[in-house]
């Protein structure tokens, strides 16, 4: 089992429910999170792959923290249900919470809100503003089409390959952990 005691992991992933496939997904990996001994730090939602996600990490003991701007929690849209809450004034400083708080990033299937969150940490690693691990949870190539443009940016000379780490990619909870576990380790020991 993966040991990431003490770390905090940030899922980056859809408020809508997507295929039975992703929610399964979405639970293994609140599971598997909670059982590494990591906190997991995500957009605070109560339904679809966050709520899945929520639900996992809870069912297995997890210290859960949903961090969510003031205008979605006046909505009603954050779970009651986390060990913690953050409450920051815009989406934007929703996004630079998570990026501070969090030793890594996990990104499950999602919309525009997930890429956007993606994006944000790939840009601010780029520009060496952190060096944390991305990792792309993504067992039916959801991201493909995602790739496959980084490809072609890469291809047009729009993104330098050394400058710009590409997420890792990983088909389960427990190679995407491994995969972080040891980054973290090496990047420790520098």
């Amino acid at each position: 089992m993966t040991v990431l005691d003490g770390r905090a992991i940030a899922v980056f992933c859809a408020s809508r429910e997507g295929s039975p496939a992703d929610r399964a997904l979405g639970q293994a990996t609140g599971i598997a999170i909670a059982n590494s001994g990591a906190r997991l730090i995500y957009g605070a939602g109560q339904r679809g792959l966050m709520g899945a996600v929520r639900e996992g990490a809870l069912s297995a003991g997890g210290h859960v923290i949903g961090v969510l701007p003031e205008f979605m929690h006046a909505w009603g849209w954050g779970s009651p249900t986390v060990t913690e809450t953050i409450i920051t004034t815009s989406m934007h400083d929703r996004k630079a919470w998570m990026e501070l708080n969090a030793d890594a990033f996990i990104v499950l299937p999602g919309g525009l809100g997930t890429l956007d969150e993606l994006i944000t940490v790939m840009t601010t690693r780029q520009l060496h503003q952190h060096a944390k691990p991305i990792v792309l949870l993504d067992p039916n190539d959801y991201y493909a089409p995602f790739l496959h443009l980084l490809t072609h940016m890469i291809e047009h000379d729009f993104i330098h390959p050394e400058a710009t780490p590409m997420p890792w990619q990983s088909t389960s909870p427990g190679d995407a952990l491994e995969r972080i576990a040891a980054d973290l380790a090496e990047h420790a020991s520098v």
